[in-house]
């Protein structure tokens, strides 16, 4: 009887052991996703900036 609760505990961390890295697969994927997206927007908000700055320069020419 002892056997085989411990035959069943072991089964079950070893259950447990299996999803583990599939957990730990599907955070990794998400937190990957939310940074492309992060990165994606920082990128689109740089080439904004840039462009209003070589906006500025031409338009401080135009003034000079």
């Amino acid at each position: 009887m002892f056997y085989c609760r411990m035959t069943l505990k072991e089964e079950e961390k070893g259950r447990n052991a299996d999803m583990l890295p599939k957990k730990d697969s599907e955070q990794l994927k998400r937190k990957e996703k939310e940074c492309g997206k992060e990165v994606e927007t920082a990128t689109q908000t740089l080439k904004s900036l840039v462009t209003e700055l070589r906006t500025l320069g031409k338009n401080l020419d135009q003034v000079n």
